[in-house]
């Protein structure tokens, strides 16, 4: 079963422009009010209180925050299990972060470097990726590192798309997610390439399940491991309701103000900035209450 976790969106500064990114249900830019020993406070009650041992580091791109080096290493310091999420392209600048890391997740959705322009909406280059990659296997040799990679019709969705990304990863030593996002319009209903696709291209070529649930599968060639994922919303939207698999095991996204949100398909937040400059534990305990509660209320696919 899917673990829930603490994420950390440190920005939603970003430079690229993904046309799928869902920005973990955060669109619009806060400010970023809290530091590396806020962060650490939080993480401890997490830990305490839940037995939550993981962080996840994401945004926008987290590699835009000047002071991450310092957040990184005071929750390594605190003992968490850091994943870093981050469209890669900063990584030749910020290679010393990697130190800190129990995974490295990049998102590369495509080898062909038109298609990846297309994607990300800007003129950067896929070869210099690559190469951001090979410096942190150069640099890293034993990392752990994870593609990020969602498939779009008409764009990267061949069985060629998909078993270039594979190949890849194979050669960085990397293993993969393919996400099946959510969409959010009708553009991206047209566009939306179910993970069932991508599951026959790994059965036809000789892929094993290993692990299969109602949120993600995991296959195995006997080289690379690739996960098969859906987002929550996406099984609530399908089932019509967000019980047992959102409220069981739905992740806290705590934003660079200071809010959190039960659900990303809601704008309502709730304000801890208060409770976590002023390490205030029983008020803050008490908000997690209310969280925790308002989850499947505020589903708007709950029938």
């Amino acid at each position: 079963m899917k673990e829930r976790e603490l994420r950390l969106l440190l920005t939603q500064k970003c430079n690229f422009k993904c046309g799928f990114c869902h920005k973990e249900g955060v669109l619009e830019c806060k400010p970023e009010m809290l530091n590396a020993q806020d962060y650490v406070f939080v993480y401890n009650l997490f830990k305490k209180w839940y037995g939550w041992n993981t962080v996840s580091i994401t945004g926008g791109e987290p590699l835009c925050r000047l002071d991450l080096s310092e957040i990184l290493e005071k929750l390594y310091d605190s003992q968490a299990k850091i994943t870093l999420i981050t469209n890669g392209s900063l990584l030749e600048k910020r290679i010393e972060i990697c130190r800190w890391l129990e995974k490295l997740t990049v998102s590369v959705h495509t080898t062909d470097n038109a298609k990846y322009q297309q994607i990300i909406g800007v003129p950067f280059e896929f070869s210099n990726l690559v190469n951001n990659l090979k410096l942190v296997r150069n640099y890293y040799p034993q990392a752990n590192i994870r593609f990020n990679s969602t498939i779009v019709k008409g764009i990267n969705s061949t069985e060629d798309n998909i078993l270039e990304i594979i190949g890849f990863a194979k050669e960085l030593g990397a293993s993969i997610k393919f996400i099946e996002l959510l969409p959010n319009s009708k553009e991206d209903e047209d566009n939306f390439v179910s993970i069932d696709e991508i599951e026959y291209v790994l059965l036809k070529h000789n892929y094993r399940l290993l692990e299969s649930g109602l949120l993600q599968k995991i296959y195995f060639d006997g080289e690379s491991v690739i996960v098969l994922a859906k987002i929550v919303c996406s099984v609530s939207r399908q089932l019509g309701t967000a019980s047992p698999h959102c409220t069981t095991t739905n992740n806290v996204f705590l934003a660079a103000d200071g809010t959190i949100k039960p659900c990303m398909r809601n704008s309502f937040e709730i304000d801890v900035l208060d409770e976590i400059k002023n390490m205030d534990v029983d008020g803050f305990k008490k908000k997690m209450k209310v969280f925790f509660n308002t989850v499947s209320i505020l589903c708007p696919y709950e029938n």
